[in-house]
């Protein structure tokens, strides 16, 4: 019988890595077990004395195929980080499960790194698992980070929200100098994060000795700025905290602890507000404030002055971000001025209803521009959202048009999010698209009155032909440069200061059948490689029988106790029942692919692979892969789970031979995008 292997297997779970931890020289060192466990028992727990940072288990063995686990009770939202000391050439898992059985991280590697939190200490449970041919020998070390004193002192805060009836998490920081340490050449505080659930956004907490030094750090705060400002002997140094487009910089004092929050929804600022009053310096609500906001990267301004009649209110530099509150008249114009680089500019604040407002401040081709945003419309205009605006042309002020680079299954896009980072929790909605090449994300806030902010992003750095590259940097150039924006109907126009407009259109939707197939395809091929389809469904390689291949999918995909990750017989029977066995049905973004049929296929490779390439590419000009699809099965065994989980099968033909693949993946954020894709080969 013909064995199926898997000889490449790709997790969507990302390993947290650390660096390499030293063992302490007072480890406690135990040996054992040295036998195969396959479920947690009292004798393989992991133990901390008081006085002990980490633990060696030495000498450990494994047989191949088989699991063993260990426990570790974790309190007070201790930190802990695991390494596995063996061959790097051996294949073996790990995965950390929470007390409630649920799954922290998994995947290939020899570290990972978890922390308990407030609400979910107890028993973790680490699973190691050789998928090497082969036993193995390995050391286990488990470290852990306790609780600090601050961290504890955190809980008086937390009780408040908590009696409020705000929900809050909080997982400790690893620490490092603070803002105010820096600006006050001395240790003052320590920093935590709270994450708000509804929404999830992020507050910092800067926790202080006593309310006395607390109040004195509160002094060099800009009130409504990111900036903290300190003069000693006539030396003013200034820091600034993290505030991108967007951003909403608040602060909030209670007793011995400063709060900082740059999220643009106003539902954390009144949360916060709702368990510790107002926020520092909130303008009187009859007054008109401003706050400058510096839009040039890296550049500082100086001689900043708000006029009206024969007052003003000079605020010096400017630094890029967001400066504090000043008070301005309402009902009449001010004048904005500053000097760059030795020359002067000016701008016009319109006349402004009483309230606190952002005003955007651009110098754009020797031209000062200024936009005031009232604060509480600091948040995302609806009829942007959850719309894939794919990119059709730009259109520029002096008439000339450019296309960008397009294929069959790729169409430059974007995508306006109303989620802040999925990362670091910063503030700004998260703005994602691919726009040629390159995958990119930024941060961007745009109002009801068409206005738009996009900060400067982050890319992935992929190489690409010319096309693709050329059709990246303009896309990004303009769409950083976007000033306002425009919808009717299924259009979006994005407009520079210049005129220039960048043209977008609501994506083309695709049913989930034809999403999956364009997935594969972008992910196995790229976005500009020419293809072939093969017109007739496949579900298995070529020689290997029903019975053969369902026991091959068993062994690529062996229960590593994640559902989502394993399948079982039934939900392999469930495959091959819903197999069709007649044409392919493939929608692309920009139409429909070029079929091949079976036959074809035979006669053209009937001579062997290099005559055969030679013959597909005097039929077929520039293709360089054909693809061969199964149905796309749906594993579920109900209505409503149907969807959650499939199983595809697919090869792809090149001129270095055929490789097939069987792809088990589940539903995540709209889309089937986790899971894992093994590679399938014959062996005697």
């Amino acid at each position: 019988m013909k064995k199926l292997i898997p000889l490449l297997a790709t997790i969507l779970f990302i390993i947290s890595l650390t660096t390499a931890c030293t063992v302490a020289p007072n480890s406690l060192q135990i040996t054992g077990p040295t036998s195969p466990l396959t479920h947690s028992t009292d004798e393989n727990r992991i133990n901390f004395p008081a006085d002990q940072l980490s633990v060696t288990l030495d000498n450990l063995s494994l047989m191949a195929g088989e699991s063993t686990e260990f426990l570790v009770d974790a309190t007070l939202g201790e930190q802990f980080t695991m390494r596995i000391q063996t061959d790097p050439e051996l294949q073996i898992t790990n995965a950390v499960f929470d007390p409630a059985g649920e799954p922290l991280m998994s995947g290939y590697g020899r570290m990972l790194d978890w922390r308990s939190t407030r609400t979910a200490t107890g028993d973790f449970r680490i699973r190691i698992t050789n998928e090497s041919g082969t036993a193995i020998t390995y050391d286990l070390v488990v470290r852990r980070s306790l609780f600090t004193t601050d961290q504890i002192k955190l809980d008086d805060l937390l009780a408040k929200f908590n009696a409020a009836g705000v929900e809050v998490t909080h997982t400790p920081s690893v620490q490092r100098k603070t803002a105010f340490d820096s600006l006050f050449q001395r240790e003052m505080a320590t920093r935590e994060i709270l994450r708000l659930s509804e929404p999830q956004h992020r507050v910092d907490v800067y926790i202080f000795a006593d309310e006395a030094t607390a109040s004195e750090a509160a002094s060099v705060i800009e009130f409504g700025s990111n900036r903290l400002t300190r003069t000693v002997d006539s030396e003013t140094r200034f820091i600034e905290l993290y505030a991108d487009a967007g951003s909403a910089p608040l602060w909030w004092q209670d007793e011995s602890f400063i709060l900082y929050s740059a999220s643009p929804d106003p539902v954390v600022a009144e949360q916060v507000t709702a368990v510790l009053g107002d926020h520092l310096g909130k303008p009187a609500a009859d007054t008109v404030s401003v706050r400058l906001r510096n839009e040039e990267s890296g550049e500082t301004w100086q001689d900043v002055t708000l006029q009206w009649d024969d007052k003003s209110s000079e605020i010096s530099d400017l630094v890029p971000g967001i400066g504090g509150y000043r008070a301005v008249p309402a009902d009449q114009s001010v004048t904005v001025s500053i000097t760059h680089d030795g020359q002067p500019y000016s701008a016009q604040i319109p006349p402004l209803d009483a309230g606190s407002y952002m005003v955007d401040l651009l110098l754009n081709d020797g031209e000062l521009l200024a936009r005031p945003f009232r604060d509480d419309e600091f948040f995302v205009a609806a009829d942007l959202i959850d719309v894939t605006w794919t990119w059709q042309r730009v259109e520029y002020a002096d008439g000339s048009v450019y296309t960008p680079y397009t294929s069959l299954t790729f169409t430059p896009a974007i995508r306006f999010g109303i989620d802040t980072s999925p990362n670091f929790g910063e503030a700004g909605q998260q703005l994602s698209g691919n726009l040629g090449c390159n995958g990119m994300g930024a941060l961007y806030f745009a109002n009801t009155q068409g206005d738009l902010l996009v900060s400067p992003g982050t890319m992935t750095s992929m190489l690409c032909g010319d096309e693709e590259m050329e059709s990246e940097t303009i896309g990004s150039t303009l769409l950083q440069s976007a000033y306002r924006y425009e919808r009717s109907s299924d259009k979006l126009h994005l407009i520079t200061p210049d005129g220039d407009r960048m043209i977008l259109r609501q994506e083309r939707t695709l049913t989930a059948t034809s999403q999956i197939y364009v997935d594969i395809i972008n992910g196995w091929s790229g976005t500009n490689t020419s293809f072939l389809v093969v017109a007739k469904t496949k579900t298995r390689p070529d020689g290997v029988t029903e019975a053969e291949a369902i026991a091959g999918i068993q062994e690529l995909f062996p229960d590593r106790g994640e559902p989502d990750l394993t399948i079982s017989a039934e939900e392999i029977q469930r495959f091959f029942l819903q197999q069709t066995g007649v044409l392919v049905k493939i929608a692309l973004p920009n139409g429909e692919p070029q079929l091949i049929s079976e036959t074809e296929l035979e006669t053209l490779f009937s001579d062997g692979d290099e005559a055969g390439w030679q013959a597909v590419q005097e039929r077929y000009p520039g293709v360089e892969a054909i693809f061969a699809f199964s149905d796309v099965g749906f594993l579920g065994d109900d209505v409503s789970s149907m969807d959650e989980k499939i199983l595809v099968y697919y090869e792809v033909r090149t001129s270095s031979g055929v490789s097939p693949y069987y792809s088990l993946r589940f539903k995540t954020g709209g889309s089937w995008q986790g899971g894992m894709t093994s590679l399938f080969r014959d062996q005697e």
